[in-house]
């Protein structure tokens, strides 16, 4: 007898839908959503990009991979979509997620932005100068060289005129070896030469901040935020949702038990 009124119970919560006195005449699906009426009311079938019981939320699809969801590099969200972009010198892939780099040098006659010479890298670009110049401080122009040149330019980045000596120097997120004209990467991670609140990852030349599991990226390209998982109502049966850095918890109604409430807790006393 107990378990015939369990079974009683379970119909009865499953058939007491908020809805049930509704149906598809009200349009109640946002977003271009589909509605299929039901014997006690209606289910909405939802346009991609768009959730919830009549199709009211966004899909957030930068939620996860540390908030590039699909995209390789960076993704921004939209009202029901999101859209891959790419950091400076690099371009989108024709299949929308991917990152390539871009060749600055391609426009100009091969030139690019620089005066002379234009060596695409990667992710970005170099300028350097015929004999007989050397390269401006705005790393694009050349101006006559003197002693750089004459001594057949030592120097691997950028090399300066000082009173008929040869200075050696690095450009941003390089510093000189000890040897005087070779330039090393800088490690901003390991060196704490960073601003990232919570992943910094090491890149040739510069650094590139990243967030953990449950966060994303702030558009100041450093600080991490929050994802509300409860944006989503994953809390079935009217159970309440508390957002957790990380993660989320779902407070379940008399009754209903699991990550989500949505399992009838099978130990309840009935009458």
């Amino acid at each position: 007898m107990v378990n015939m009124w369990k079974f009683l119970l379970v119909v009865a919560a499953v058939n007491a839908s908020p809805y049930s006195s509704q149906d598809c005449s009200s349009n109640p699906c946002h977003h271009g959503g589909t509605c299929q009426n039901l014997a006690n009311g209606y289910r909405c079938h939802c346009q991609h990009g768009w959730t919830g019981t009549n199709c009211q939320s966004d899909v957030n699809e930068c939620a996860t991979n540390g908030g590039r969801g699909p995209c390789e590099q960076t993704c921004i969200n939209l009202a029901g979509g999101y859209r891959c972009s790419c950091h400076g010198g690099y371009q989108l892939a024709a299949d929308g997620f991917s990152c390539v780099d871009a060749d600055e040098c391609a426009t100009n006659g091969g030139r690019g932005p620089c005066h002379h010479f234009c060596t695409n890298v990667h992710g970005s670009y170099l300028c350097s100068c015929q004999a007989g110049y050397q390269l401006d401080a705005d790393g694009v122009s050349c101006i006559e060289a003197e002693e750089c040149l004459t001594n057949e330019g030592p120097c691997e980045q950028t090399c300066t005129n000082l009173d008929g000596a040869v200075h050696c120097s690095c450009e941003s997120g390089y510093q000189l070896h000890a040897d005087g004209v070779s330039c090393t990467d800088v490690d901003e991670c390991t060196q704490g030469l960073h601003d990232c609140e919570q992943r910094c990852l090491d890149t040739y030349g510069g650094f590139s901040c990243g967030c953990e599991d449950g966060f994303s990226l702030a558009d100041d390209g450093k600080s991490c935020l929050d994802i509300d998982e409860c944006a989503s109502n994953p809390c079935h049966h009217g159970g309440t949702c508390q957002n957790l850095a990380n993660g989320y918890r779902c407070h379940c109604q008399h009754g209903w038990t699991g990550t989500n409430c949505q399992s009838v807790q099978s130990n309840v006393i009935t009458g």
